[in-house]
């Protein structure tokens, strides 16, 4: 291939109008192509390398300049490439104009891609799409060419003639007769329209079974494809009902919440005011005067008291049963929480979608196309990704359920809690005042004090030991119930995720629906007899 040869083809014989009949049955944006792929890369680079090669290129080039080229560079190649397109253009305009006119002329599938900017200065981010454009129209010139150089009818007709009349005149030279050479051109000329017919027969045959195939594609596919889409967006609208039903419930456990912690304020303020009163008590008796008849009724008292600190710690006995069974109840539920956890997660690892579109390639004599057609059954997927959703639901509804139970159980707790506490805290302030005014006014036996100080010291500390196990428990308990707010979050974003993927799967189908809508149309137009 030489560029003095090519540059003398008649304008008739132009490559653009070529490649324009090439592109015309084609839907070129819906093949697959990376223009940053190293791969796709390398072959357009060793592509347009071997071309400069064989077309004489005046100008120095090898495999590294065009992976990183200058913009002289790249519009010298644009425009030796561009010669053999078209050898009568003439460059009118400024370069970044012109390419884009030229690129649109010749439907170049990809110009949208290709800008002003990208023209007037090559960077590496933007060489990767300029250097796919060069491949494209390397291969244009390869393919246009080609056709080119297949003989016509007339010519093989007339290289059978030509020999015929050489080996007729060598015959007559030497003095032979050829009386089987003109059986023999007859023969020859007649095997030749025989394979021609054969050709025509085929394409005929191809033809008439392709307009048939369109024929047999009826709008029921359409209809069904329409009312399949518009099914998955009424399950896109019950799936966004479900999330604002989520988020009402959300802001519902966020104000009980709220008013879970005013309570506590309250107690706390309440608290601290039954402590300054008590400080106020103590400094009260201090100030009064001690009678002998007071220091047995408060020695009574006192007895009484340590009574009832016996029964506060067998209560507190029972209470720790309690608390532990209540404590292993919890724990089960727990692990129940996370088996079901582990079920959900189990959802999306078998989600196993087998739509899949295939492309079929075919190629006639005159271009190549390909075909579109998507595999697998759509309602099948959505119907699953619905099950999936619905049974999502229903485990959220149970752990709501539980999660309240939870709730009225730590709420009990608490209560119980509350009640034992004053009541520890009464019992802890009458011991303390009456064992301070038996301290300081010293009538009964050194012996008797010091015994009633063992007695004061250790009842203050099972009091404070009761205290802090209820502490533990409420803690404890208000630990288990955030856990179970974390898990419900969690199962709430898995939700989102499953919404996410089949609004995807959803798109999907509707762009591949109207892909093949596009190219049964457009086949139609391009296939259709005159």
């Amino acid at each position: 291939m030489r560029r003095a040869t090519m540059a003398g083809v008649p304008a008739r014989n132009s490559i653009s109008g070529e490649a324009s009949r090439l592109t015309l049955s084609e839907d070129p944006r819906k093949r697959q192509r990376n223009p940053r792929d190293k791969g796709h890369q390398e072959e357009n680079i060793n592509a347009i390398t071997n071309f400069l090669a064989s077309t004489e290129y005046d100008r120095p080039f090898s495999y590294s300049l065009l992976s990183n080229p200058s913009l002289k560079d790249f519009q010298s190649i644009f425009r030796h490439i561009q010669s053999f397109i078209d050898p009568t253009i003439e460059f009118t305009k400024k370069f970044e104009e012109e390419v884009p006119f030229f690129l649109r002329a010749i439907k170049y599938p990809y110009t949208s891609e290709i800008n002003r900017s990208q023209l007037i200065a090559i960077t590496p981010h933007t060489w990767p799409v300029l250097l796919s454009m060069l491949g494209w129209l390397v291969k244009i010139v390869n393919s246009t060419y080609e056709l080119m150089n297949i003989p016509s009818i007339e010519e093989e007709s007339k290289s059978i003639f030509y020999e015929f009349l050489y080996k007729e005149y060598a015959n007559y030279m030497e003095g032979r007769d050829s009386n089987d050479l003109e059986e023999a051109v007859e023969r020859e000329i007649a095997l030749k329209n025989k394979e021609r017919i054969g050709i025509a027969e085929e394409k005929k045959e191809y033809l008439r079974r392709l307009k048939g195939e369109i024929k047999n594609e009826s709008t029921q596919d359409l209809e069904d494809a329409k009312e399949k889409q518009r099914q998955a967006q009424i399950d896109l609208e019950k799936i966004i009902s479900l999330r604002k039903t989520q988020e009402a419930k959300n802001k519902n456990y966020k104000k009980s919440h709220e008013e879970v912690l005013r309570a506590y304020r309250k107690l706390k303020d309440e608290s601290a005011q039954l402590l300054q009163r008590k400080h106020e008590l103590e400094e009260e008796i201090k100030m009064q005067p001690i009678k002998p008849e007071d220091v047995q009724e408060m020695t009574y008292e006192r007895d009484q008291l340590i009574k009832s600190l016996e029964e506060i710690k067998r209560s507190k006995t029972i209470l720790i049963r309690e608390i532990d069974i209540k404590n292993q109840t919890i724990k089960t539920q727990v692990e129940e929480f996370e088996s079901i956890l582990a079920d959900i997660k189990k959802i999306r690892t078998g989600m196993d979608i087998s739509i899949e579109i295939k492309r079929t390639k075919t190629a006639t004599d005159l271009l190549e196309y390909e075909e579109y057609s998507v595999e697998g059954n759509i309602l099948m997927h959505e119907g699953a990704a619905k099950e999936r959703l619905e049974r999502l639901q229903h485990e959220i509804e149970k752990i709501e359920a539980d999660a309240e139970q939870e709730k009225e159980r730590n709420i009990l707790l608490t209560e119980t809690h509350s009640a034992l506490s004053d009541e520890i805290e009464q019992k802890e302030e009458r011991v303390k005042v009456h064992a301070q005014v038996y301290i300081e006014k010293k009538e009964a036996t050194e012996e008797e004090y010091k015994m009633t100080v063992g007695r004061v010291d250790k009842a203050e500390a099972e009091l404070l030991k009761i205290q802090t196990e209820g502490d533990n428990g409420l803690f404890q308990s208000e630990q288990v119930l955030e856990r179970i707010k974390i898990r419900k979050g969690r199962v709430l974003s898995k939700i989102a995720v499953e919404e996410a993927e089949t609004q995807k799967i959803t798109a999907i189908v509707a762009a591949n629906i109207q892909s093949l809508k596009e190219r049964v149309e457009e086949a139609k137009t391009t296939l259709e007899l005159p």
